[in-house]
């Protein structure tokens, strides 16, 4: 008997290389024993809609594409109260959430192999009503994210997110005072970058060691670097971040629900994408009601 997949391609991906290699990936899941409907995404279609509309009880919806095009079949999915599971092939600059849950990055390995696939059950986030899968950030080099052309993305890669990153550094100032009350504590205070997260991976870099992260234990990872003195401390602040040094200007703790006051207008990363906020934001965390297929168990899981 055939089981059904919705294939959702984000046909820009990797400087538009990927299309190639569809026809070589149906081949593949057909002789897997799966009937694949596959769907292109455009501006006006993105894979939100798509999957909000098609997806189906039971079947297996694969996303082609970048962080972003994940979070909109996240959305879609959610949105849609379809029992699915998800595979993913990454096709972006990072692909952290990919990283963080050891999806395989060849682009035949999924399709191959989806027999043997383990499902994995995640947590989801909701930002002021948007889900989110793998991070919501704000600060200098979380605005890197979707600050940075496509054009430049597809052509440099991961290069393209440091040489901007380090331009927008060293000329601009992004703080924010913001009041953030958890379940267990608040803190209130001037921040230069703020990250709820449910990856073990942010911006390429691996930000929390294996016995810190756990995607589905139902509470985030929370990143938050206070203003610091000049771009000099914070740049000291930042590097010893991704070596898992947290100094003086660093709080770290994991929590299921925040709440953000401010009056203050803000550009946050959702999964790489942008989102403006004004005023207050509420952040939640839904523990377990998405499933991922990957081939590798990952430490993390409770």
């Amino acid at each position: 008997m055939e089981n059904n997949l919705l294939l959702v391609v984000n046909p820009v991906a990797g400087n538009g290389n990927i299309k190639k290699d569809i026809p070589q990936i149906v081949n593949n899941f057909e002789k897997s024993g799966y009937n694949v409907q596959t769907e292109y995404t455009t501006i006006e279609n993105n894979a939100e809609i798509i999957v909000e509309a098609k997806a189906k009880d039971g079947e297996v919806v694969v996303a082609i594409g970048g962080d972003g095009t994940l979070n909109e079949v996240v959305n879609g999915i959610i949105k849609s109260n379809k029992n699915v599971k998800i595979g993913f092939i990454p096709f972006g600059t990072t692909n952290d959430f990919a990283k963080s849950l050891n999806i395989p990055s060849d682009r035949f390995t999924l399709s191959k192999k989806i027999n043997n696939a383990i499902e994995k059950s995640c947590d989801t986030g909701v930002f002021n009503g948007k889900y989110f899968n793998y991070v919501s950030a704000f600060g200098t080099f979380a605005n890197t994210s979707f600050s940075t052309e496509r054009e430049l993305k597809n052509k440099f890669g991961r290069l393209a997110y440091l040489s901007k990153g380090t331009k927008d550094f060293l000329e601009e100032e992004n703080v924010a005072h913001l009041k953030i009350t958890t379940d267990e504590e608040t803190f209130e205070d001037d921040f230069e970058f703020v990250s709820i997260s449910n990856s073990q991976y942010i911006g390429g870099f691996k930000m929390f060691k294996n016995d810190e992260f756990c995607y589905n234990d139902g509470k985030f990872e929370v990143i938050l670097i206070k203003k610091t003195k000049n771009k000099a401390e914070l740049l000291k602040t930042y590097t010893g971040l991704i070596n898992h040094i947290r100094d003086k200007n660093v709080i770290f703790f994991k929590t299921s629900n925040l709440k953000i006051e401010t009056n203050q207008n803000m550009f946050w990363s959702l999964d790489g994408e942008k989102e403006e906020t004004t005023g207050n934001i509420e952040i939640n965390n839904i523990n377990n009601n998405i499933y991922f297929l990957t081939l590798e168990n990952k430490v993390g899981r409770k």
